[in-house]
C-alpha cells in the first residue's frame, strides 16, 4: 500500500486516526479510520497524536493506580468508494463511537477478542 494521506486529531478522552492509501499497482483509494478512546478523568493524562508520513498514531500517558483496571476502545471503519472516503470512514468511526462499542455487532469474531485476551 502506498499511503496518500494520514491524520490524527485528539478528541476528549481519545483520538481519531485516519489514513488513505492505494494498493500497489492500483488506482483505487482505500480509507481507514480508528476512533480510540480511554476513560475520562485519567489522573495525570497527557496525550499526543500525529499523522505523519505513512502513520497516524496517538499516545496517552497517565498515572495508573495499582489494582485498578482501565478500558481502552478502538472502533475502526474502512471504505474504498465515494468522493471522499476518508471523510466517510472518519464519520462512521465517530458515529459508532458515539453509539458505544457495546452496541456493535457482537457476532463478529473480533468483537470481544481484546477483552477476552487481556483478562
Amino acid at each position: 500500500m502506498a499511503v496518500r494521506s494520514s491524520a490524527a486529531t485528539k478528541r476528549q478522552s481519545g483520538a481519531l486516526l485516519a489514513l488513505t492509501s492505494t494498493p500497489e499497482g492500483r488506482t483505487r483509494i482505500v480509507a481507514q479510520a480508528a476512533r480510540v478512546a480511554w476513560p475520562a478523568g485519567l489522573h495525570g493524562a497527557a496525550a499526543r497524536a500525529a499523522g505523519e508520513g505513512d502513520s497516524a498514531w496517538v499516545e496517552v500517558a497517565f498515572d495508573g493506580v495499582a489494582g485498578r483496571t482501565y478500558t481502552f476502545t478502538q472502533i475502526t471503519a474502512f471504505a474504498d468508494e465515494g468522493k471522499d472516503p476518508r471523510a466517510a470512514v472518519s464519520s462512521e468511526a465517530e458515529t459508532a463511537h458515539a453509539r458505544g462499542w457495546q452496541t456493535q455487532d457482537t457476532r463478529h469474531p473480533n468483537a470481544n477478542g481484546y477483552a477476552f485476551g487481556w483478562q
